[in-house]
C-alpha cells in the first residue's frame, strides 16, 4: 500500500491516499519491506512468472539468467539498503511452476510513476525471452 503517512498510533497508522484515508496496522510494517519514497534512491518491485512443469529441469538455469539479467540492468540498484535482485521457485502445481523475482529501481526525475512502470514492463519482456530462450513452451505472465 502506497500512500502518505498523516498519523502514526501505538496500534495503527493513518495513510492518506487520493484524498482517501486509510488505516494500516503496524503489525503489516513488520512483515514488508517498507520504503519512504521521498528519502529513498530506488523503489522496490516483484512480479511474478508462470513456467509450464515440462520445462522444469530448466528452473534452475532460468532463475540464475533472470537473476544476472537485473543485476545487470543500469536502473537497478544494486546498494547495501534495497532489495538485492533475485528470482526463486515460490510455488510448484499440478501444470506449472511459479517464479518470483525482483529487484529495487532507482528512482529518476521526471514522472515517477511512468518511468518506473516502464522499467518493470521492460524487465517482464526479458523475463519472458529468458524463458523463451529455454525453450519453455509457454509463458504466463502476470502481476
Amino acid at each position: 500500500m502506497e500512500g502518505r503517512v498523516t498519523r502514526i498510533g501505538l496500534i495503527t497508522t493513518s495513510l492518506l491516499r487520493e484524498r482517501r484515508q486509510f488505516l494500516v496496522f503496524n503489525s503489516l510494517f513488520s512483515k514488508q519491506i517498507t520504503v519512504v519514497k521521498s528519502r529513498s534512491g530506488w523503489r522496490a518491485m516483484t512480479s511474478k512468472i508462470f513456467v509450464p512443469n515440462e520445462d522444469m529441469e530448466k528452473i534452475g538455469e532460468i532463475c540464475e539468467d533472470i537473476t544476472i539479467m537485473l543485476k545487470s540492468r543500469d536502473n537497478v540498484f544494486l546498494g547495501r539498503s534495497g532489495v538485492q535482485p533475485y528470482c526463486y521457485l515460490t510455488e510448484f502445481r499440478k501444470s506449472f511452476a511459479e517464479l518470483t523475482y525482483g529487484c529495487s529501481i532507482k528512482q529518476e526525475t521526471g514522472d515517477e510513476e511512468e518511468l518506473f512502470s516502464a522499467e518493470q514492463r521492460d524487465i517482464n519482456a526479458q523475463c519472458v525471452a529468458i524463458i523463451l530462450k529455454h525453450r519453455a513452451t509457454s509463458v504466463d505472465l502476470s502481476n
